[in-house]
Order: structure tokens, then C-alpha cells, then sequence
């Protein structure tokens, strides 16, 4: 058995384990996602996810407000569509998924 490792970024937030089915259906055409940490350790809904090669440096600008708004709205959606109406706001995320 390897072991799986990759660093990203991504515009979400999380929420409870969900099926992935669930998110899949979930997150359909919206301009959202799902990403999973570990073996479903966390569960995150996300937006512009950007994964990083080893040894690499990647510049953090700050969000286009228009873009933004598309992320919030199909972020906001999808949660709904899972139940998750209360959720906490989006932010920028590092992901560390080492499973």
C-alpha cells in the first residue's frame, strides 16, 4: 500500500462527511466541487483548485471580486443542495492531503 501526498489550494470551506455521491450530484453544473482530506478525514466544498508541484512556489493574489462572487454563489448552492444551508463563509485554503 503507497502513499498518496499533494498539496493544493482552493477557494471553500468544509463541511460534514458527505457520500460522494452526494457531492457529486450536489456540485452539478455548479462552478464548485468537492475535495476529500485523507481517508474522508475532511470534507471540503471548493472552488479555483489549484494543486502545487514539489519544490514550487505559488503566488497568492488577491481574489477578483466578480470571480468571488461566482465562487460564494455555486458554493452556497451546493451546500444547500447537501443541507448544509448554515455553513461558515469561503475562504483560501491549503490543502495537505497525505492518505
Amino acid at each position: 500500500m503507497g502513499l498518496y501526498h499533494t498539496v493544493a489550494t482552493a477557494y471553500g470551506f468544509e463541511i460534514p462527511d458527505t457520500d460522494p455521491d452526494a457531492l457529486t450530484a450536489a456540485t452539478a453544473g455548479l462552478a464548485a466541487g468537492y475535495f476529500l482530506l485523507g481517508d474522508r478525514d475532511k470534507t471540503l466544498l471548493v472552488t479555483a483548485y489549484v494543486p502545487f508541484t514539489e519544490n514550487t512556489v505559488r503566488r497568492m493574489e488577491p481574489a477578483d471580486p466578480a470571480a468571488t462572487a461566482v465562487y460564494d454563489e455555486a458554493l452556497h448552492t451546493a451546500a444547500v443542495r447537501l443541507g448544509y444551508a448554515d455553513h461558515e463563509p469561503p475562504a483560501w485554503l491549503v490543502l495537505h492531503d497525505h492518505s
